[in-house]
């Protein structure tokens, strides 16, 4: 059957909506710290249609929560492929890429127009966008989400069409190792430490807005102080884990004993062996799009487990040879689930 992984491309997508977010959170911090004494006191945190100021917040909550914002787009939800192409159709990659830099820029620009906008008014209520600042960045959405589509989509190598099923499935079953029934395959997986200290960094973020917001409403610590929770949840979830596959079916053993994307012997259908990425599957973590279910730690090793009803489970493991012994021991255990339906 055909594969479902594919080669690895570059990383060209997560290194554009880095650098636009670090711009981006640059370009809407330096302004308010430079500036801070020419602005009034509470800020405007909201305009109407007409670009009229209509709502004010605290100083330290209006930067932090554009640089969440920002970061939340650029960084925990980055330009990825959660559109998966067919063998031999184009990526959606480089529109996702254009979308997502281009979106960066004009929240940056809204942010900006709107700091200009207040420079040296008695209060805060009442102020306008600054046009100039808000046309100058709707241009550079339209510029730097065009570019960085280009760049993507010229960075990408053509895809081929399917390998012969036939094909595929013989170099699957030569390169299989031998297993015997009972075997159980334990893989130890750890999250990247750059991702967890982001986890952390944001959990914290959301907390100190918590902390200021709730001076202006109350009721915003309600949604805060949950997220925070959950993003900790997630930190803790990628720190460490297992990944075990046996006669059983497979599983994934979090922090501690926590159990989860559990595959029973009678869902298995079919597994496969691969190299993984995790913006073909819209990013780390436990992910959920058309490509299935997947816990995604790093780029690298993966078993993708087809189940005989309901979408697909991919896990990333610690070693290709792990990934190979793990799909010989699922394709054994559902190779006996059809002998037994037959």
């Amino acid at each position: 059957m055909p594969t479902k992984f594919h080669t690895l491309r570059s990383s060209l997508p997560w290194k554009l909506s880095l650098g636009t977010t670090v711009v981006a959170v640059l370009a809407h911090v330096l302004p308010l710290l430079v500036l801070r004494d020419r602005l009034p006191d509470p800020l405007a945190t909201h305009w109407n249609a007409a670009g009229v100021a209509d709502g004010t917040g605290g100083f330290p909550s209006h930067l932090l929560i554009g640089v969440f914002t920002l970061m939340v787009i650029g960084l925990l939800m980055p330009v990825s492929t959660m559109v998966k192409p067919s063998p031999g159709k184009t990526s959606g990659e480089p529109l996702l890429a254009g979308l997502g830099n281009g979106l960066l820029v004009a929240i940056t620009g809204l942010l900006l127009s709107g700091t200009v906008g207040q420079l040296d008014a008695v209060q805060a209520l009442g102020t306008t966008m600054n046009v100039p600042v808000l046309v100058t960045g709707l241009v550079l959405t339209v510029i730097w989400g065009a570019l960085s589509a280009h760049l993507v989509r010229k960075a990408s190598p053509a895809r081929s069409a399917a390998p012969d099923p036939g094909t595929a499935r013989a170099v699957e079953v030569a390169s299989a190792p031998m297993i015997a029934p009972g075997t159980r395959i334990s893989s130890s997986i750890r999250g990247p430490w750059w991702l967890s200290l982001l986890l952390v960094i944001s959990s914290a973020g959301i907390l100190v807005m918590g902390c200021y917001a709730v001076q202006d409403s109350p009721v915003a610590l309600f949604g805060l102080v949950p997220a925070a929770l959950l993003l900790l949840l997630v930190t803790i979830l990628l720190i460490w884990g297992t990944v075990v596959a046996d006669d059983d079916g497979i599983r994934v053993l979090c922090g501690g004993p926590i159990k989860f994307l559990n595959v029973r012997p009678g869902q298995l259908s079919h597994a496969e062996a691969g190299e993984i990425r995790p913006l073909e599957y819209g990013g780390w973590g436990l992910r959920i799009s058309g490509a299935g279910i997947a816990l995604i730690t790093r780029a690298g090793p993966g078993v993708v487990v087809q189940r005989t009803s309901g979408a697909d489970r991919i896990y990333s493991v610690a070693t290709t040879e792990d990934a190979i012994a793990m799909a010989a021991v699922l394709n054994l255990v559902a190779s006996g689930n059809e002998a037994t339906r037959s």
